[in-house]
């Protein structure tokens, strides 16, 4: 038997699911996993702290898993720990950057997806106070493409760019439950976030292929869903099984087929248009089997001799519910094209997409 592929990982917990929710990782090593940390940041000032004191202070609060990284990031240790171990491949994103920061009256930022671990250090005094919070992308473009390119210099240090695999992550606004055949959207206050979200992470995005050209990049399919029964949460970041069955068939196409540069890149674009093509099934096969769609149907139908068939069905339900922000709607349009320009003229801002 080959010896297992070890992987390192620097980013969300996207990366992390992708071999987690497979069968013994995949059949990868996972060496070391970084997240909860400030990448633009990672070579600012430490700041000296004991850690022993610090899983007293901060015991319950989190996960232990989460008090690391939080730890690690106050402390600017995160990537030198994740390069001590050096492994055959590493996977980055640009995940971690679409959260707010944490700010100190020191002047310093972090990560600042766990507010409560720093409000119970600064209430004990082990940190400089808590001054604010600033937002995500409130950096000029010239600033983040430098500090994008210390981060990556960091990493670049360690690994070779063929060594290296970027991963595209991104915000989805729907989610469904396999159980009940359930697709809805996530709360509008989240969805609005996290479209702002999407905007800044596609520009980081394009900066960091950029900065590591010639790494093995993993693009993001169409049409993903978020999973309302997802391990952690339901969350804009938090997918259906698919995705990450797609993930790491792309993983395994980098890792373990060694094919030319282009071979690969024509392998995983295939790959994603598959699953691309598979997720708009499986929204189409969620609408239509919805227990919504099946009571409108054969309410619509009673005193009906024949059917009319799914096309217009979905067509006459995007007209019944042109007042509320129905799921409906996207595949509608989708089926309909003719009639996207007449549809949408006729149609709230919020109600497409």
């Amino acid at each position: 038997m080959s010896e297992q592929i070890s992987i390192n990982i620097a980013g969300v917990c996207v990366l992390r699911d992708t071999f987690g929710l497979h069968k013994n990782d995949g059949g990868y090593k996972i060496k070391k996993y970084s997240s909860s940390f400030a990448p633009l940041y990672i070579k600012d000032e430490p700041y000296d702290m004991d850690y022993e004191k610090y899983l007293n202070v901060t015991v319950g609060i989190q996960p232990n898993f989460t008090r690391r990284n939080v730890f690690m990031d106050i402390t600017k240790k995160s990537m030198g720990w994740v390069l001590d171990e050096k492994s055959d491949y590493i996977l980055v994103d640009v995940g971690l950057l679409r959260t707010d920061y944490i700010q100190l009256y020191n002047g310093q930022l972090y990560y600042g997806g766990y507010k409560s671990i720093f409000e119970t250090l600064d209430k004990e005094g082990m940190i400089p106070k808590i001054s604010g919070i600033k937002p995500f992308d409130f950096m000029p473009d010239e600033e983040l493409r430098n500090r994008l390119q210390e981060y990556f210099s960091k990493i670049l240090e360690v690994y070779p760019v063929d060594k290296i695999i970027l991963v595209e992550v991104k915000n989805v606004f729907e989610k469904v439950n396999l159980d009940n055949y359930l697709m809805s959207n996530f709360q509008d206050s989240t969805t609005v976030k996290a479209k702002n979200q999407n905007i800044w992470l596609d520009k980081c995005f394009k900066y960091s292929k950029e900065i590591l050209k010639g790494c093995h990049i993993i693009y993001f399919p169409e049409n993903v869903l978020g999973d309302e029964n997802h391990h952690l949460k339901p969350a804009p970041m938090h997918y259906t099984q698919e995705y990450y069955d797609y993930a790491l068939q792309a993983i395994d196409i980098i890792c373990r087929e060694k094919l030319s540069s282009d071979e690969e890149m024509y392998r995983l674009e295939n790959l994603r248009n598959s699953y691309s093509e598979k997720y708009k099934m499986l929204r189409e096969q969620m609408i239509m089997s919805s227990p919504q769609m099946q009571n409108w149907i054969k309410k619509k139908n009673n005193g009906h001799r024949y059917a009319k068939n799914a096309m217009n069905f979905c067509f006459e339900v995007m007209m019944d519910t042109l007042d509320k922000k129905s799921i409906f709607l996207p595949f509608v349009l989708s089926l309909r094209g003719k009639n996207i320009a007449v549809l949408a003229s006729s149609c709230k801002a919020g109600d497409i997409f």
